[in-house]
């Protein structure tokens, strides 16, 4: 679950009531902010747990979801830190720092609740998966934090805390589980980096990683562009499930706020969302659709709507922004806007709409996603559950990869997509067939979806706008990618 490096003009400048989340540094050095920032730490030393407390009361007291009578972070596993066995360095982010667990050693701290009691001891049983591998992974602060300042210390440390509280109300498939951590705030007595921590699912690995794997396929280049040799269902099943943890959150009034690939990870075929420090409850319950609240302009540059970068007020749209962006890459396996600083980046992309390329040798109905996930305006934008549909719609009319043929899609009659096989040569009962299906005494509206575009096609499709002529079945009039066959809606994918 190690994190990718990204360079420092990746973040914007926007900050309010809370720390921004900058992307980790190359490799593992952190410029320290010198001697004052150690000084001011020691100042504090005294009374820091105290200020992280009061840091999380300020995040928290006014948050609908933690106000459940079954206060979830009560069923929570805690340990204190000398009881978890840290292994292998993993990775890190900017605040915080991710380790294998080896295992737990239980300490005998005085009478626990019997529940309690069962949770730690069923932790301990399940420190390894079926293969051997460590199933846990500890996350904590930096060490070098410290040396940063005790304000970033205290806003970094109440996101931890923030991070907890909100893992443990959360149960969802494409969602990173949390199963114990250290307490509350109380944890940080001693001013310890390691004092508060979590100990959560090990991934395998996170979509920046298989984003790598992805371009050493000596084809990367050729699939980008090749309906044959791109596995769009692949990617779309990803982008599916990236859409259904954040359907997941935004029916909570969650707002996620820095989706990115390293904040994506697999649990072999599942999908997980993680690093959830940055995440907010909406201001308001189930506010309508266009209404926007002022909230911190928080998250990675690269990913971060427009709206949020110029610090403007932002809603659940903003993530679907993310989203898009993220899924575009997958597609184009190029960094988006690696090119741009800060004002390069304000001027093109939030002022005057530049976005990554979409290009026409994609799916139809891929290149209208991007174009309406990542629109301008945000009321133009999906919401992510209409992200969601549209890729359920699309992958099941989506042949296989280099399957070539169309899939029929109807209204009216049977409403079932189904594939039609293309060979060098269509005959006429393959078309019967067809009509055997379609034509039915109710209005029809027929879109035939090319895998790519073939040769032969228009005949193809004049064909069966004969057959239905013949058949004298009713149909809907739509003139698109095909304007001389006004008789049928058609597009390829």
């Amino acid at each position: 679950m190690k994190k990718e490096s990204a360079d420092n003009n990746d973040q914007s400048s926007t900050q309010t009531d809370t720390y921004i989340e900058r992307e980790a540094q190359k490799g593992d050095e952190i410029e320290p902010l010198g001697d004052a920032g150690v000084e001011l730490v020691v100042n504090l030393e005294g009374t820091i747990d105290a200020l992280i407390e009061k840091e999380v009361i300020k995040l928290s007291s006014q948050c609908r979801l933690f106000k459940d009578e079954t206060n979830a972070e009560d069923e929570l596993a805690v340990f204190h830190r000398n009881e978890v066995l840290a292994g292998e360095f993993l990775g890190n982010g900017a605040f915080s720092e991710v380790h294998q667990v080896w295992g737990f050693q239980l300490a005998n701290f005085g009478s626990r609740d019997p529940k309690q009691e069962r949770a730690r001891l069923e932790l301990c049983s399940t420190t390894y998966d079926q293969n051997g591998e460590s199933a846990y992974v500890l996350k904590h602060l930096r060490r070098d934090l410290h040396h940063r300042g005790a304000n970033k210390f205290i806003h970094a440390a109440g996101d931890l805390v923030m991070e907890a509280k909100f893992l443990s109300y959360f149960d969802h498939q494409n969602i990173i589980k949390l199963h114990a951590w250290s307490g509350p705030t109380t944890a940080y007595h001693g001013n310890t980096h390691d004092a508060c921590f979590l100990v959560l699912d090990r991934l395998d690995l996170t979509l920046s990683h298989k984003m790598i794997q992805w371009q050493m396929n000596p084809q990367a280049s050729e699939a980008v562009y090749s309906p044959n040799l791109c596995d769009y269902n692949e990617k779309l099943n990803i982008g599916r499930q990236i859409a259904s943890g954040l359907e997941y959150l935004h029916s909570r009034d969650i707002i996620f706020r820095d989706l990115k690939p390293d904040n994506i990870g697999f649990r072999g075929n599942t999908v997980q969302l993680f690093d959830f420090g940055l995440c907010r409850e909406l201001p308001e319950s189930k506010p309508i659709e266009e209404k926007t609240f002022h909230m911190s302009g928080v998250g990675t540059k690269r990913y971060m709507a427009p709206e949020v970068f110029l610090g403007k007020h932002y809603n659940l749209k903003a993530d679907v922004y993310s989203w898009t962006i993220v899924f575009q890459s997958m597609l184009s396996l190029q960094k988006p806007f690696d090119m741009f600083d800060a004002i390069h980046y304000k001027d093109l992309v939030c002022e005057k709409g530049a976005r990554p390329p979409v290009f026409q040798e994609w799916p139809q109905g891929i290149q209208d996603l991007c174009r309406n996930g990542w629109a301008q305006d945000p009321h133009d934008r999906f919401t992510i559950s209409e992200v969601r549909e549209e890729i359920e719609r699309m992958q099941a009319q989506m042949p296989a990869k280099g399957q070539h043929g169309y899939v029929a899609e109807v209204t009216g009659g049977n409403e079932t997509p189904f594939f039609i096989e293309r060979s060098s040569s269509f005959d006429q009962s393959s078309i019967e067939d067809m009509m055997d299906n379609i034509c039915s005494p109710h209005r029809i509206c027929l879109r035939i979806q090319g895998v790519e575009a073939p040769k032969g096609g228009q005949s193809f499709l004049r064909m069966i706008e004969g057959q239905m002529i013949r058949a004298s079945a009713p149909y809907e009039r739509h003139i698109t990618s095909y304007p001389n066959l006004k008789h049928l809606r058609s597009q390829y994918l």
